[in-house]
């Protein structure tokens, strides 16, 4: 949400007539604070008004020396007083002062004066459109009772400025029974240290300011779920405080860390893709906490997550310097000359155009868009009204002395669209290409990220134990907010885990619907499959599968391994058609030796390819990538060309050439690599029972979507399952250019047409698992995507059944209709462990307790669990968290955990359970590679479109 958006949806939810009608309400059955925040969320402090004292004083209420406090009526004016002392029980000596003042000020003192005490009262603050009233530095502005501050808003022209309320420096305001009508400007001024330059001055105002209840976060679940996840933002504000008061810091994340303990990696330098040494690998590893304020059923709660940021441990300029270096020695290699400013302009930016920095002096993340060598920190831009050098102020504001010779970031930030940095005062984030293929390094790196369950709750115990600090947590406790220093404690629930199918034998018994014996049965545990599926192949029911026309590319070094894996693939390929009563063909493959040292190479050798038949006769193509540095470059690439932009598009799989090199367990690699090619042509290896779901045409749909930066187009991609087993799936995707609305109706429509082909019937009952939104996006999701009238899910599904139904058969149709929009949720902080402090095992969910609370209003339907379904687990187990947003379906909250964890049996890559449901993995893992491939076709095309009822994308 833009700040614009959100400071008109905070003044949209918190107008006056509903929040005093809410104040009344709970203020009337508890005694409650208010945190008060403006258009710009700052924070302030609201009174209720009490009535007036009588204007004519006793003298027993008088205090004689009291500042401030009095004001008497001299000539038809009232004038701010003190009183010095009692004449007798009905006249006074006050001094006076102007108007407007304080009289610490000591402006106009004029006394002493003789006065009754009918004509004093307690001095009313008043500031009109237009007028200032200002706290002096150090001084206090105290309201008692009787006493009244009235702000005025502006008016209605432009020459009726609000009246404006300034607070000095270290001035403050005090209210014991006073009036506050503060309807104008709140100004102030604070003096604060900067690491750099020590105590500085800041301003800033509040105009406009809304009340939000937050003692009573008991109600939560009764607001709607906009106003809902403000009054948690105000919570998350206050913990804010408390992370500060600890001496934590953003590292320019959403995390909190200790910039003091970060643990140094570092290794020698690897080669980079010219071929010489790099920077050496060293990275600052800093863990911290990423925590956020929650209601749950059991109440309000703070969930706790470890965060992990990795920061280069040198600046961009360095690295720059290095690339240079790097350039310049391969051109006097290679061409004896140097490299042209065009030449290295276009080799800086490919190497750091795109790239995540954090600034030294305040720690913010800019992405890198260009690297202006043709500016530097001489270069000047507008400040203060005038023109000043980078070099000036960075010296100036932040105390860094800048080498003049150095290139410019340009970064633009948010609303800033100029934006530049020197390149000495960045860091880059996150790990270099070259890194990444560091065995030394990554094992160092893994090591620093995998913590076990024991390990990671020391870790949070760290930021429970800072919290519960009486220094530390001071501003907890001036909100009366307590944190538990031991984790809540919840019952889980465990899925029974149910046999797998390899042999196609059951499929007979699932016909005469019954249970197939034990001795086709494979049993799941918490640690996956008894066994890995083999040799069995499932097909389509009247499919056949046909691998006559195949090709392996691979370099000259890997010719060797390629030889033995083509040997060995042969018996293999026997064991298959054996066991399998599908019509299977597979071929001895054609293989071509590839003479290239570079991606660019590899795509003109394919391009130029002329196989030993028609080109639109290829099945398949296996690459063996060499063995290099830049395997991702080879890759997508090589992906790309192959899949997207070939003559004739195939089905590929990449394979590293260091795979097929591994002595270690080499038979069931190589069966691997061939199950992975046969479920990419269309097969599938095992299948669950679809015996829970008879008498239904069930589809589950996986709909996901990604962008990569704000003007790329949205990539949205959908996974569709075709058959009763949930093993057979139609995947489609939509390339929607920015600023459209992404609307599911299209590949909606795409996806049941098919399911009609295959089944001869449209789905009765249609679960959709959501994935890559947020909890905020739940209510315009269900919008945009359910309730759509014209490309929303509900209308796909009725335009369909239409289009293929005679008018009774989808009458019939629609009052069977059943409909379920799920979102899966994988970036959560919540962890589980037992009391022993292991993981949870898999099929272990929570639906109570934990799970976020929903108001009355929201119905039964509505509701969330949390469910640990992966079985391989290294370091802390990260559950999943569904939130069911629409739901028509028969089934049992029971019975929808059930299916969701039978669907993470379904993934054909992991003979075992994984972490989402089957076809929500799919859509995620299609989109993956089509984010990272260039020239894609907004949508399937060509041969492309065959390949839809297929798993080529695995």
């Amino acid at each position: 949400m833009l700040p614009r958006e959100e400071t008109e949806l905070k003044r949209s939810i918190f107008d006056v007539p509903r929040r005093a009608k809410r104040q009344h309400m709970v203020e009337a059955a508890l005694g409650v604070r208010t945190l008060e925040f403006g258009g710009d969320c700052a924070a302030g402090l609201r009174v209720d008004a009490s009535p007036l004292l009588p204007a004519a004083m006793r003298a027993e209420d008088v205090t004689v020396g009291e500042a401030d406090l009095y004001e008497a009526l001299m000539e038809n004016d009232w004038l701010p007083c003190v009183v010095l002392d009692y004449i007798d029980s009905e006249e006074i000596m006050v001094e006076l002062y102007t108007p407007g003042s304080f009289h610490c000020e000591k402006l106009g003192r004029t006394g002493p004066h003789r006065t009754s005490l009918a004509r004093l009262r307690r001095r009313q603050w008043e500031v009109c459109r237009g007028e200032v009233l200002r706290i002096p530095d150090g001084a206090t502005l105290t309201l008692r009772e009787g006493q009244r501050l009235w702000v005025q808003s502006r008016g209605p022209g432009q020459d009726e400025p609000a009246g404006r309320l300034e607070l000095g420096e270290e001035s403050s305001f005090r209210c014991f029974g006073g009036t506050v009508e503060n309807e104008g400007i709140l100004a102030c001024s604070v003096s604060l240290n900067h690491y750099s330059t020590g105590r500085r001055q800041y301003k800033f105002e509040i105009e406009s300011t809304k009340t939000v209840l937050v003692d009573c976060i008991n109600g939560i679940p009764d607001l709607p779920p906009e106003e809902r996840s403000v009054a948690l933002q105000c919570f998350t504000w206050i913990f804010e405080r408390a992370y500060r008061q600890m001496q934590l810091r953003t590292l320019g994340g959403r995390g909190w860390y200790l910039a003091d303990e970060g643990q140094v990696l570092s290794v020698d330098p690897p080669e980079t893709s010219l071929g010489l040494p790099s920077l050496a690998p060293r990275v600052f590893l800093y863990k911290g906490f990423a925590a956020a304020s929650a209601y749950v059923a059991r109440g309000p709660c703070l969930k706790v997550d470890i965060s992990v940021r990795l920061i280069q441990g040198q600046t961009v300029l360095d690295t720059l310097n290095h690339f240079r270096d790097c350039l310049r020695q391969h051109y006097q290699q290679t061409y004896s000359r140097e490299p042209s400013k065009e030449e290295m302009d276009g080799f800086l930016q490919r190497q750091i155009a795109g790239r995540t920095c954090m600034s030294r002096h305040n720690q913010i993340h800019y992405r890198i868009q260009k690297v202006c060598i043709d500016k530097d920190p001489t270069s000047t831009f507008p400040f203060e009204d005038g023109e000043i050098t980078y070099l000036e102020y960075f010296q100036r504001r932040h105390g860094i002395v800048l080498q003049p010779q150095q290139p410019l970031l340009y970064c633009p930030f948010r609303a800033k669209a100029e934006v530049y940095l020197p390149a000495e005062v960045a860091f880059l984030t996150g790990l270099d290409d070259e890194w990444k293929s560091n065995k030394e390094f990554s094992q160092g790196l893994w090591r620093g990220l995998r913590h076990p369950p024991r390990e990671h709750w020391q870790l949070q115990g760290k930021l429970m134990r800072g919290l519960a600090d009486p220094s530390d947590g001071q501003a907890l406790r001036e909100w009366g907010v307590q944190v538990a220093s031991s984790p809540l404690k919840v019952r889980f629930g465990q899925l029974e885990y149910e046999p797998v199918y390899f042999n196609r034998e059951a499929e007979e018994d699932f016909l005469q619907l019954r249970e197939p014996p034990k001795e086709l049965q494979v049993p799941t545990s918490p640690d996956g499959f008894a066994r890995r599926p083999w040799p069995e192949v499932w097909l389509r029911p009247g499919d056949g599968l046909s691998l006559d026309r195949w090709l392996i590319f691979c370099s000259v070094d890997d010719e060797e391994a390629v030889d033995r894996f083509v040997e060995e693939l042969e018996p293999m390929v026997g064991e298959i058609l054996d066991a399998s009563k599908a019509c299977l063909e597979i071929a001895r493959p054609t293989v071509v030796t590839v003479a290239a040292n570079s991606p660019a190479g590899w795509v003109r050798k394919l391009t130029a390819f002329e196989p030993p038949w028609r080109k639109e006769l290829t099945r398949f193509a296996l690459v063996v990538l060499p063995r290099t540095k830049r395997r991702e470059q080879y890759y997508y690439q090589l992906k790309s060309l192959l899949t997207f932009r070939w003559d004739h598009c195939c089905p590929t799989q990449m394979v590293l050439g260091s795979t097929l090199q591994r002595e270690f367990q080499r038979p069931q690699v190589f069966r691997s690599i061939l199950q992975q090619i046969l479920v990419k042509m269309g097969g599938f290896l095992w299948a669950i029972s679809p015996l829970p779901y008879l008498g239904r045409s069930m589809m589950v749909l996986g709909l996901d979507t990604v962008k990569a930066t704000k003007e790329s187009p949205m990539l949205q991609a959908l996974s569709a399952s075709c058959n009763v087993y949930f093993t057979s799936y139609f995947t489609t995707w939509r390339m929607v250019p920015p600023g459209e609305p992404v609307l599911p109706g299209p590949l909606v429509r795409e996806a049941l047409r098919h399911f009609v082909t295959v089944t001869g019937r449209p789905p009765d009952t249609v679960v959709v698992f959501r994935g890559g939104a947020s909890e905020s996006q739940e209510s315009t999701l269900t919008e945009q995507e359910v309730h759509h009238p014209t490309e929303g899910l509900l209308v796909a599904l009725h335009d369909v059944a239409k289009e293929v139904s005679k008018s009774v058969e989808y009458e019939s149709w629609a009052s069977r209709l059943s409909v379920a929009y799920i979102m899966a949720r994988r970036s959560v902080s919540t962890r589980f462990m037992t009391e022993e402090c292991e993981n949870l095992p898999s099929g272990s969910y929570v639906d109570e307790g934990l799970v976020p609370g929903h108001s009355s209003e929201e119905g039964s339907t509505r509701f969330d669990f949390y469910l640990v379904s992966q079985t391989y687990v290294i370091g802390t187990a990260k559950p999943t968290l569904y939130s069911v947003l629409y739901n028509t379906l028969t089934f049992s909250k029971s019975e929808i955990i059930r299916l969701t964890y039978r669907l993470c049996a379904v993934y054909m890559t992991f003979a075992g359970m994984v972490s989402l449901p089957a076809p929500l993995k799919y859509a995620a893992k299609v989109l993956s590679l089509l984010s990272k491939c260039g020239q894609l076709p907004e949508q399937p095309t060509g041969e492309v479109r065959t390949w839809r009822p297929n798993l080529f994308f695995v």
